[in-house]
C-alpha cells in the first residue's frame, strides 16, 4: 500500500501561445496546490508573464522541433516530488480529481497511472464530456493523467520524437515492468479546446 498525499504532487502544464487559457488554467491549479511547473514553448504572447504573475514556475523551451512530449519530457525532469500530474495549458483542472485519484493509487499498488474523464468544450458554453461508464483497468492513456514518478522514469519516460500517440507508447512500457494504467470514473479537467483546425495541423 502507498502513503501518497496531496504535498507528492507537482502539476506539469504545457503550452504554447495559450494566454487565453493560462488564467484560467493556473486559477483552477492554484485553489488545489502551488507546486506548479509551466512549460513554455518558446510561445510569441503573454504566456510565460502570466505565469509568471501567478507564481509559477516556469521553463522555456527554445528549439526549432516542439512536441506535447516535449515539453512533459522537459517539466517532467525538473519535479522534485513522487507524483507528477500532466495537464494542458488550454484546460483546468477539476477540483476533486487529485483526491481522489490519491486515493486510487493509495489502495492499489500495482497501478501507476490514473486518469479520468474530460469535459470538451469547443465553443464557451457548451460541452460534450468523454467518459467510460466505471472505474476499469484501461487499455489506453490519454494526454493528461496522474503517474508516480519512479514509475514514469524506470518506464524509460515520454519518448520527446513523438508529434502525437506518445501515450500509447508509454502506457506499452508502463506495463511490461509490471504496473498497470486505471480508469477512474471522476471528472478530471475540462479542455477548453477553441482553435480552428486546417489542413497543416492535419
Amino acid at each position: 500500500m502507498n502513503d501518497f498525499s496531496l504535498k507528492d504532487i507537482t502539476i506539469v502544464v504545457i503550452g504554447k501561445n495559450e494566454e487565453s487559457n493560462l488564467e484560467r488554467c493556473f486559477d483552477s491549479i492554484n485553489k488545489i496546490t502551488k507546486s506548479i511547473i509551466y512549460v513554455d514553448s518558446n510561445s510569441s504572447d503573454k504566456s510565460t508573464e502570466i505565469a509568471l504573475r501567478f507564481g509559477v514556475k516556469v521553463v522555456v523551451i527554445s528549439s526549432n522541433y516542439y512536441t506535447a512530449s516535449l515539453g512533459r519530457v522537459v517539466g517532467a525532469r525538473k519535479v522534485k516530488t513522487r507524483l507528477i500530474q500532466f495537464i494542458d495549458g488550454d484546460m483546468t483542472l477539476d477540483g476533486g480529481w487529485l483526491k481522489e485519484s490519491i486515493k486510487y493509487l493509495n489502495l492499489n499498488s500495482k497501478c501507476a497511472v490514473v486518469h479520468g474523464f474530460k469535459k470538451e468544450y469547443k465553443t464557451p458554453n457548451s460541452f460534450t464530456i468523454k467518459a467510460d461508464k466505471k472505474n476499469w483497468r484501461s487499455d489506453y492513456l490519454q494526454g493528461s493523467y496522474l503517474i508516480i514518478k519512479e514509475v514514469y522514469f524506470n518506464a524509460g519516460e515520454l519518448d520527446p520524437r513523438f508529434p502525437g500517440e506518445e501515450e500509447r507508447d508509454l502506457y506499452v512500457r508502463i506495463h511490461k515492468i509490471g504496473y498497470q494504467v486505471w480508469y477512474i470514473h471522476k471528472l478530471m479537467s475540462s479542455h477548453y479546446d477553441f482553435k480552428k483546425r486546417g489542413l497543416k495541423y492535419l
